[in-house]
């Protein structure tokens, strides 16, 4: 059914899904509460029409690694959870418990992260903030999934998994806000389904 709200002055349309506000059409920027499974909504939303510039497996990588860093901005951001934090609740099986708990502390409770993106004939471009206190992101940048990998774990892989589908990834000086780039190649057309 549809439905309409009214968030800081701006209408959430229809089509939009739960945790997700349009913030400017025009511009395509969202704001997104720090609901784990919005990352997934707004991936999807946000790289629906890149099947005319690029191949369906290129769309759903980009996807993913939107979602992962998404997911970072929520809660390593937002939420503040720590990588050890994170590890312990997982192997505790409590994660999303620890998660909602975290989501509704006075601190935490009205932080968005802000995705805005922009897609031309040349590349498609995304910017993702969140309103934590940021990290050492050259620190995090230099590291690789190997580690992730090497202790078995189950997270720790997004930064590497975006700096391997997209041309550049750059974070600010603070360590809150991402840049992602992926070039288009126009030399190979995207295959038509």
């Amino acid at each position: 059914m549809p439905r309409s709200g009214k968030t800081s002055g701006k209408t959430q349309s229809a089509t939009e899904c739960s945790g997700i506000e349009c913030l400017d059409k025009r511009n395509h920027v969202y704001a997104i509460e720090n609901l784990l499974t919005a990352a997934e909504d707004v991936t999807q939303l946000i790289t629906k029409n890149l099947r005319r510039l690029v191949d369906q497996k290129q769309v759903k990588l980009v996807r993913i690694a939107l979602r992962e860093m998404i997911i970072n901005a929520i809660e390593h951001g937002n939420l503040g959870i720590s990588f050890r934090e994170k590890s312990k609740a997982m192997l505790d099986d409590s994660y999303f418990d620890f998660v909602a708990r975290r989501r509704n502390e006075p601190q935490c409770r009205d932080r968005r992260v802000i995705v805005s993106y922009m897609v031309d004939e040349e590349r498609i471009m995304y910017v993702i903030s969140d309103e934590g206190d940021g990290f050492d992101h050259r620190k995090v940048m230099g590291n690789n999934s190997r580690d992730a990998n090497r202790h078995m774990l189950a997270h720790g892989r997004g930064i590497s998994m975006a700096k391997n589908i997209f041309d550049s990834v750059r974070y600010n000086k603070k360590g809150n806000q991402v840049k992602l780039v992926k070039k288009i190649n126009k030399k190979t057309p995207p295959r038509k389904k």
